[in-house]
């Protein structure tokens, strides 16, 4: 009875295989036939900097082997994606052809500007400001001395005006917008090492650059006046890093 069981359990496997094997053999016949697949492209003209909707997008019919292509293939892969040159209809759409908007513009959010600025590190947390915080911009007029300011009246000449005991005062220009990036003088990366390269294994890593530039996602109102300010040369740029705000505290504030 043993020996009957035995032989039973290795008739099974063997159709067990036989039955994988045939459907294996199945697919590849049937996929062999298929000679054509889907791909997604645009259905009319797309101009480079255009965030790409469903409406905009159309699948049509390739060649099979073309998948092997970075291409996108699917409608949902290139939705929301932005193009970083022109798209016509019926072309096949390359990867670095339409990428996340964060990584061309630095942020998601459609609505928002990006620019930057020029700060003196002693005026930015030390210099010490990185890509992910958020600061709060002030302008502070550059007075005389610490009660008074120049004042150029219609007559044309110049006279003194105090501004009272407090001396030079901080206008609070943007509150709490985000860093987006951070560089040096000559538009370098800043506050990163920059590892030796692989061709020259025995190099010391390179220190990071002083931050001198920072960069910021603002509504279209608050970049022009960070602009204005930039050229300002009777006003001094300071940056901090703004308060924390607790999840609860956030709560709290939406619920009153």
């Amino acid at each position: 009875m043993k020996k009957q069981n035995k032989w039973f359990l290795i008739v099974g496997l063997l159709s067990l295989l036989a039955a994988a094997g045939g459907g294996l053999y199945a697919y590849r016949f049937y996929d062999a036939l298929v000679t054509t697949a889907t791909a997604v492209t645009v259905a009319g003209p797309v101009p480079p900097y255009t965030a790409l909707t469903p409406d905009m997008l159309v699948e049509r019919d390739v060649p099979r082997g073309i998948l092997q292509e970075p291409i996108y293939k699917t409608v949902d892969e290139l939705s929301g994606r932005v193009t970083t040159t022109a798209l016509h209809p019926g072309q096949l759409i390359y990867h670095h052809q339409a990428i996340q908007p964060v990584v061309f513009r630095y942020t998601d959010d459609p609505a928002l500007e990006v620019v930057s600025f020029p700060v003196d590190p002693e005026r930015a947390v030390g210099g010490q400001v990185q890509i992910g915080h958020r600061v709060n911009v002030y302008r502070v007029h550059k007075a005389e001395n610490a009660n008074q300011i120049p004042y150029l009246p219609a007559t044309g000449e110049t006279v003194i005006v105090p501004v009272g005991d407090r001396g030079a005062q901080a206008e609070l220009l943007a509150e709490g917008i985000p860093v987006v990036d951070v560089r040096a003088k000559q538009g370098e990366p800043a506050n990163r090492t920059v590892a030796p390269s692989q061709i020259e294994q025995s190099a010391r890593p390179e220190p990071s650059k002083p931050l001198q530039i920072l960069t910021v996602a603002v509504d279209p109102e608050t970049a022009r006046s960070l602009v204005e300010l930039a050229v300002e040369s009777e006003y001094e740029i300071w940056v901090s890093l703004a308060p924390l705000i607790e999840p609860e505290e956030e709560v709290n504030d939406v619920q009153q």
